[in-house]
């Protein structure tokens, strides 16, 4: 007995100790602002490629000019420092790469096949790079959460806020302001096409474009999006008013309508000459959609608060219901699409008609006020 308990004690004592090791957390920190005892990097690119990969990075703020590629799953955090806050990426004195066989667009975040990446509390600045296409923060066929994130002065050849590209992930971007870029602010696109993978959330979000930027927010297929509760301010003066004026031109809010989601809650305003508030396009889903577009504020549209466009083949039927439309060239464009599910809209002060383009057949009411002409037809 006495020489069994010794081997016993011994075993337990092993065991007690593994059980943390297997499941510890690793964190390490950039710029030193946590103590000695957190591992401490110089750069984030040093932190996220160490031997030991970590599971958070917690970087003090202050200003990094890195290009970050993101292999692997992780949490970046951004953490204040005294009275300092911000933690602003730039672009490295080398310049910058191209990432994920995209040519002539260089990334300053590049993430890719990463597992699950959630970014918090980070600037992301371009000011200052030419030449290429500059997109901010690039997912491709990762998941993750993009929080209290900023992206700005993307800008170059073709300049994108956020990327979330590819299939088989699902992606939130939430609380976040992206500004001042020429192309697209936000811009999630399933490219299998098979509308069964990407699931994307873009919430609660202020997206600002260069006045001659394309569009705000622009998704495309997918099995999932919801774009809720955020506000696009323009673009004000779309840089080529006969690319505006065609279907799939410019926006505020564009949607390849995908199997299931809504756009809801948002604001729309100051959208430019042949813009429209929210564009919703042909679905590239694999099944029949429930989509729905309801309790949107557009104002001051210059083109169609709300367009269903008929490039590459009508939308499906939506629920489009509770929107709030006013200062707009037309309210509702139904594209000569059949849609019996266009009501409960408030619609005011309206340049040509409150519901434009509409086939015979369609019923719909509708609130009206100050407006033009009610309706045309095909």
């Amino acid at each position: 007995m006495f020489r069994i308990k010794p081997v016993l004690f011994v075993c337990a004592a092993l065991f007690v100790v593994y059980v943390p090791l297997a499941s510890a957390t690793v964190t390490y920190q950039v710029g030193g602002c946590l103590g000695s005892s957190v591992t401490n990097f110089t750069t984030i690119s040093a932190a996220l490629g160490d031997i030991h990969l970590p599971n958070v990075v917690k970087v003090c703020a202050g200003t990094y000019p890195e290009q970050l590629f993101i292999r692997n799953s992780v949490t970046l955090e951004g953490v204040s420092n005294g009275n300092a806050a911000q933690v602003v990426i730039t672009a490295p004195p080398g310049g910058l790469a191209e990432c994920g066989g995209n040519v002539n667009i260089v990334m300053q975040v590049c993430v890719i096949n990463a597992g699950t990446v959630n970014i918090t509390n980070v600037i992301v600045d371009g000011d200052g790079i030419i030449g290429s296409g500059v997109y901010g923060i690039y997912y491709a066929d990762t998941s993750g959460t993009l929080d209290h994130v900023e992206t700005r002065f993307q800008r170059g050849a073709g300049g994108v806020g956020i990327d979330l590209a590819e299939s088989a992930n699902t992606v939130t971007v939430e609380n976040s302001n992206v500004h001042s870029f020429n192309l697209y602010g936000i811009l999630a696109t399933d490219e299998s096409n098979s509308g069964a993978e990407m699931t994307v959330k873009i919430e609660a979000n202020t997206i600002a474009p260069d006045p001659t930027a394309i569009g705000g927010i622009l998704t495309g297929g997918g099995a999932s999006v919801t774009i809720s509760d955020n506000i696009v301010l323009g673009p004000t003066k779309p840089v080529s008013t006969n690319f505006c004026a065609g279907e799939g031109g410019c926006f505020g809010i564009a949607v390849a309508v995908p199997s299931a989601g809504s756009i809801s809650g948002n604001t729309v305003v100051d959208v430019g000459s042949y813009a429209a508030g929210i564009q919703l396009l042909a679905c590239l889903c694999a099944a029949s959609t429930t989509f729905s577009v309801t309790s949107n504020t557009i104002f001051d549209a210059g083109g169609n608060a709300i367009q269903l466009s008929t490039n590459n083949g009508p939308p499906p039927p939506l629920k489009i219901e509770g929107n709030i439309i006013s200062q707009a060239l037309n309210g509702i464009d139904f594209g000569c699409t059949i849609d019996n599910n266009v009501s409960s809209n408030t619609i005011s002060a309206i340049h040509s008609f409150a519901l434009a383009d509409v086939p015979p057949g369609v019923t719909t009411s509708n609130k009206y006020y100050d407006v033009h002409a009610l309706s045309s037809g095909c």
